[in-house]
């Protein structure tokens, strides 16, 4: 079973009393919770590698769908992406592998634009109609084709680009707007090259809308008409219609100029002119997945309250669990002052480290964050500018559908964990002096640890049965330059071990599938409590320090 879930801490009266005179700031408001868990909810089928199939790879996004009256929730992935359904973010009921959401073309021509894919992005309207934005991925290693990728597999020769999808039943299914390549929207303007750095526009943040257009952000990556010049940093982009790929305009730093061009549509390889973007600020540094909700709901939005937030994943670098964010910097004089989204304020920054219970610590960091407001489709939708009822407004509506509105009583930090895991946090936003809740508190049974000498391990009330039993230690050796170095392995059979890999004591089967696992340095002790990330937490106790030292050979 999953973890207890633990009711948000409800926002104190001295907290809403402050909202805000200032800059406002996002907290915590309850424990992370397991939304999705592969090992328990992925439809079955293998990837290209031989793995699980269905592996969380792109930020969770959801939409509502409006003929149905249901709420999909997914974090796409280019093996086949499915939805988890229920009548809201708040009632989620079941992961439906009767049918995939969105299918990758899965094309090996770099020219397509079509390889392999992710849904990003979604806009959908009241009558069921909807647009997505998809991004793309040629990898040249995977297509065993040499001359086109000197080396094998995913990390080489990166082409990526963004396309157009549509949908004309709620979302249930989503295609591509035109065949391939007339669905490209961002692209480099030089054609692929082999073994060249990866280069191109991919990871897709959301989408708004402000006077009468469309408007969101893509990172740009290694992009020029020269290889050896190439920017890179978030791309603003604009459009007055988004099914129309060659409606979209670009920021070039001083206007809506820049457009993208087919490279191959040409007879030489690049194309020069304003194809590139200037990149913006996003309020953080090597922000890769920069996306903007709305803000709804007058009744707890007092005077001066931003329009926007831009949230960001900073990466390693501001540390392993935390997220920024941002708010306009135009309409508060920053910036040029003019263009909207394309200016931020100096970010902020949530760590979530410790509202994560002591079942879920070392499931691994957090990434690909987003903010989704179970609200959205519902209380929200119709109250921007104040519109409700009969006077809602198709523009409010569609940013409900497609979850782009936040409030302040239902939000949520959805997140990716080592892309077997959806999670979320509740969040709430407060003044920047006002106090945050206080996580836990927490219990300390996990930092229980086993006697370093012990010989034998039983493993007891894991959520997968079969990993449950006596584990002898049969130490193995590995080659490490000229020498041999023993490696600790706990061994139940030829298919359950419990063994030491990358900073992580593991209990699975070496080589092929890692079951659980827990943070820890190979001369530490073995925990006693695991973390079960949503699937019955195993314990871990010695069983006997006496046993002989088998060598597994």
């Amino acid at each position: 079973p999953e973890p207890p879930r633990m009711a948000p801490v409800a926002a104190t009266a001295a907290i809403l009393a402050a909202l805000p005179t200032n800059m406002p700031r996002m907290v915590a408001t309850g424990p992370v919770e397991v939304v999705w868990n592969q090992t328990r909810d992925a439809c079955p089928g293998k990837n290209w590698a031989g793995h699980i199939g269905e592996q969380p790879d792109s930020m969770p996004l959801a939409w509502h769908n409006p003929l149905t009256n249901q709420t999909s929730l997914i974090s796409a992935t280019d093996w086949g992406t499915f939805a988890t359904v229920g009548p809201s973010l708040k009632e989620l009921q079941r992961h439906d592998c009767s049918h995939r959401v969105y299918t990758s073309v899965n094309s090996t021509l770099p020219w397509t634009f079509a390889n392999k894919q992710w849904v990003q992005s979604v806009h959908l309207r009241p009558d069921g109609t909807g647009t997505c934005l998809i991004h793309n991925e040629f990898h040249g290693g995977l297509v065993a084709n040499l001359s086109l990728c000197s080396r094998s597999g995913p990390k080489p020769c990166l082409y990526w680009s963004t396309g157009v999808g549509i949908t004309r039943d709620g979302g249930d299914h989503w295609q591509l707007v035109n065949a391939p390549p007339a669905h490209r929207v961002f692209s480099a303007p030089r054609r692929y090259i082999k073994d060249s750095p990866l280069t191109g526009f991919g990871a897709v943040g959301a989408i708004a809308m402000e006077d009468g257009y469309f408007y969101g952000h893509v990172n740009q990556v290694n992009v020029g008409a020269n290889i050896s010049k190439g920017t890179s940093g978030i791309c603003a982009w604009r459009t007055h219609n988004l099914t129309d790929p060659a409606a979209y305009r670009g920021w070039n730093g001083s206007g809506w100029h820049a457009t993208w061009v087919d490279p191959y549509a040409t007879a030489v390889g690049s194309v020069p002119g304003d194809h590139t973007c200037a990149p913006i600020d996003t309020g953080t540094a090597h922000n890769g997945h920069a996306s903007v909700r709305t803000f709804a709901g007058d009744d707890w939005r007092p005077e001066g309250w931003p329009s926007h937030l831009m949230l960001g994943w900073p990466g390693k670098g501001k540390g392993p669990n935390k997220v920024s964010y941002a708010f306009p910097a135009w309409q508060r004089g920053g910036g040029d002052g003019t263009a909207p989204f394309t200016s931020w304020s100096a970010a902020q920054y949530l760590d979530i480290s410790d509202w994560v219970p002591p079942e879920l610590q070392g499931c691994g960091p957090l990434m690909y964050p987003s903010l989704l407001d179970a609200d959205s489709p519902f209380n929200l939708a119709g109250t921007k500018d104040g519109t409700t009822g009969a006077d809602r407004d198709v523009e409010s509506s569609s940013l409900g559908l497609s979850y782009g509105l936040i409030g302040n009583a239902s939000t949520s930090l959805y997140f990716v964990v080592r892309r077997k895991f959806l999670m979320r946090l509740p969040v709430a936003f407060v003044a920047g002096e006002a106090p945050a809740p206080a996580p836990g508190p927490f219990s300390t049974a996990s930092h229980v640890m086993n006697p370093t000498n012990c010989s034998v391990f039983e493993v007891a009330g894991a959520g997968r049965g079969e990993v449950n039993g006596r584990y002898a230690r049969k130490d193995y050796f590995r080659r490490v330059g000229r020498s041999h170095m023993a490696y600790p392995l706990y061994q139940k059979d030829a298919k359950h071990q419990l063994y030491h890999f990358q900073n992580r004591w593991t209990l699975g089967w070496r080589g092929h599938e890692v079951m659980y696992e827990v943070v820890s340095s190979k001369s530490a002790a073995i925990p006693v409590k695991w973390p079960g990330c949503g699937l019955g937490s195993p314990t871990v106790t010695c069983a006997d320090q006496t046993a002989p030292l088998e060598l597994l050979e």
